[in-house]
C-alpha cells in the first residue's frame, strides 16, 4: 500500500488471528550524518510502525514531519496507542542530543489532528520493559525490533528498485548477445 510520498513500503505484516500485531516496515532516504563518507552522504532508514488496529495515517503524517525536521534517522519503531506515540530510537553515541531529539518529537506530536497526543521516547534496549508502551507494544515490539532489517544502511546498486530487471538475460533475452562486429553489413553497403 502507498502511504506517503516520503516512504516506501518494504514489508507489511497483517494482523494475527486475534486482530493484533500488524506492522509495516518503511524505508526512506536519510542523511548518514557522522557515518557519511566522501562518496556517500545519504543512506536508507528502515523503520517499523506497529499498528493499533487499522493503519492510522496520523502516524504517517508525524513520520513525514520527523523526516522534514531531520529527526527520523535514529528511529526504529513507532507505535500509537490511546493518545500516546511511542518512539523507539537507536542510541547513536555522542552524535545524538537526546534532549533535543525528545523535544523535537514532543513538538511534532503536538501537531496531530483531532486529538491530543503525548510522546514516549525510549531507547531500543528498553523495548519489552513493562514500564513502556501499552500491551500491544510490549507483546509485539520485541519481535519486530529483533529483525536485522531495521536501521540505517548505505545505498548499494542492489537497492536500485529495478536491479533484478537489469540482468543480461532480462535486457538482451535468453539467447547469446550478438556482438556488433558479428552483424552482417547492410544490403548494398548502405545504412539507409
Amino acid at each position: 500500500m502507498i502511504y506517503s510520498r516520503f516512504l516506501y513500503t518494504e514489508y507489511e505484516q497483517p494482523h494475527d488471528e486475534d486482530g493484533e500485531g500488524g506492522f509495516t516496515i518503511f524505508s526512506t532516504p536519510q542523511s548518514l550524518g557522522d557515518n557519511a563518507t566522501d562518496e556517500q552522504r545519504v543512506g536508507f532508514l528502515n523503520f517499523a510502525v506497529l499498528w493499533d488496529g487499522e493503519p492510522d495515517t496520523r502516524v504517517i503524517y508525524l513520520a513525514e514531519q520527523a523526516i522534514v525536521r531531520d529527526v527520523m534517522a535514529p528511529v526504529r519503531l513507532l507505535h500509537a496507542h490511546e493518545g500516546t506515540l511511542t518512539v523507539v530510537y537507536e542510541h547513536q553515541g555522542e552524535g545524538l542530543d537526546i534532549d533535543a531529539f525528545k523535544e523535537a518529537w514532543e513538538d511534532i506530536v503536538s501537531g496531530v489532528q483531532l486529538e491530543y497526543w503525548t510522546v514516549e521516547v525510549i531507547e531500543e534496549i528498553l523495548v519489552g520493559h513493562l514500564q513502556y508502551g501499552g500491551r500491544l507494544f510490549r507483546k509485539y515490539a520485541p519481535e519486530i525490533m529483533a529483525s536485522d532489517y531495521l536501521g540505517m544502511s548505505f545505498y548499494t546498486e542492489e537497492d536500485f528498485l529495478f536491479a533484478e530487471d537489469w540482468t543480461e538475460e532480462q535486457v538482451f533475452g535468453s539467447g547469446q548477445q550478438q556482438d556488433s562486429d558479428d552483424e552482417p553489413p547492410p544490403p548494398n553497403g548502405e545504412l539507409f
